[in-house]
């Protein structure tokens, strides 16, 4: 052979990812917590300029951190690649750049949701799927009654939670058991919020944002499931959307959302309570959170109701999206959830129960193994194989 790994591969796999060379050192390092090979910016960089070739290990670490495949780099030219996600549900400002880590993620999700779909079609799975999208001609009332009878939600269960962490389980366990796929990946702040995707009848997805609390986690879940519900898959989502005629996808979804979690009964009541049932221009958001106290809801869900019920001036909501946005990279809270997880078990949440579900089936059956248990997990083999052998 003439050449080793293609220099101009090396750049394409980087720049599709947009991270600079020292950027993706800071991925590489991460990376290397897992067993991967350490490489140095000024490797890339030569390598990218073909002055030196990378060895077989540091084309493993930059395949991991690229989210491609080893063989891409021996190619003469980059292949193509289908993002199946729009970006309609998206703040116009938002469309053009997105982050790095939002890109690579955007791609893992429609990786992972495209190898079970393609894993279904190979060994002919059954998977129920009672995921059943509503008729556009209903009212919101009735879409909001039909799905919480579906999912068993009432005020009663509401009161059995601990906390916010406990309400997001609690749904995302519901309808995942509707044969739908949950994952939780990391999104840059202020970027997006989730997505959705619904290519594969039998395989119909959400990504839902780690980096949020379990609040806005929450209200990320239900917002993504109504678009299923509302055949409106296939996009990134910040609840905002973009110019009027765009913007409206996101509404319904919201507004569907905020109905699931909350009744105007209870809202109202709770406005009593606090003798804030009663127009205003300007609405803080300690205001928000004493509304939102009892429910463990998002604050999203407070003013989408208060705009909604006209006590909150028109583009309330939308004013006050745009606003968390930009405050949330400053106030970012930590990780999700317990933080005394297994790294298993943070790999296996990331996932979620759906997908976990489908590959404890078929490896026990023999039909898929630790080389793809580690490409999901994103371990190496090894450390695959060890977290297999030892619970």
């Amino acid at each position: 052979m003439e050449r080793w790994a293609n220099p101009a591969i090396l750049r394409w796999a980087r720049q599709r990812l947009r991270p600079r060379p020292e950027e993706a050192v800071r991925l590489v390092r991460g990376a290397a917590d897992q067993g991967y090979a350490a490489v140095s910016a000024p490797e890339v960089e030569r390598w990218e300029r073909g002055e030196t070739e990378p060895g077989i290990d540091a084309l493993d670490t930059l395949a991991a951190v690229y989210e491609c495949p080893v063989g891409y780099f021996f190619l003469d030219a980059p292949p193509e690649e289908d993002l199946p996600l729009d970006f309609r549900g998206l703040a116009e400002e938002k469309r053009q750049a997105f982050s790095e880590q939002s890109g690579r993620n955007l791609r893992r999700f429609t990786f992972l949701v495209r190898w079970v779909s393609a894993l279904v079609r190979q060994f002919a799975l059954r998977r129920r799927i009672d995921v059943r999208p509503m008729d556009p001609a209903m009212s919101l009332p009735e879409m909001v009654g039909q799905v919480r009878e579906r999912l068993g939600f009432s005020a009663q269960v509401r009161a059995d939670w601990g906390g916010p962490e406990d309400a997001f389980e609690w749904w995302r366990r519901r309808i995942e058991a509707q044969g739908m796929l949950a994952l939780m990946l990391l999104l840059e702040p202020g970027e997006a919020r989730g997505a959705s995707m619904w290519e594969d009848p039998a395989v119909p997805a959400v990504l839902i944002n780690r980096g949020d609390q379990a609040a806005g986690r929450l209200f990320t879940l239900l917002h993504e499931y109504a678009h299923l519900l509302l055949r409106q898959s296939g996009a990134v989502c910040d609840f905002r959307g973009g110019d009027e005629g765009q913007g409206m996808t996101e509404v319904l979804p919201n507004r569907l959302a905020a109905r699931l979690l909350l009744t105007q009964k209870e809202f109202a009541g709770r406005l009593g309570e606090l003798g804030l049932d009663h127009p205003r221009s300007l609405w803080s958001d300690r205001l928000l959170d004493e509304v939102r106290g009892p429910f463990r809801v998002s604050r999203d869900v407070v003013a989408i109701f208060l705009e909604e019920q006209a006590l909150a001036p028109p583009g309330f909501y939308r004013r006050k999206r745009a606003a968390w946005e930009w405050l949330r990279p400053f106030f970012r809270g930590g990780p999700e959830g317990n933080t005394h997880r297994t790294r298993r078990e943070q790999r296996l949440r990331m996932i979620g129960y759906g997908m976990a579900g489908v590959l404890s089936s078929l490896f026990t059956a023999g039909k898929v193994y630790v080389l793809d248990l580690a490409e999901v997990l994103e371990l190496k083999v090894e450390r695959a194989e060890e977290d297999r052998t030892n619970p």
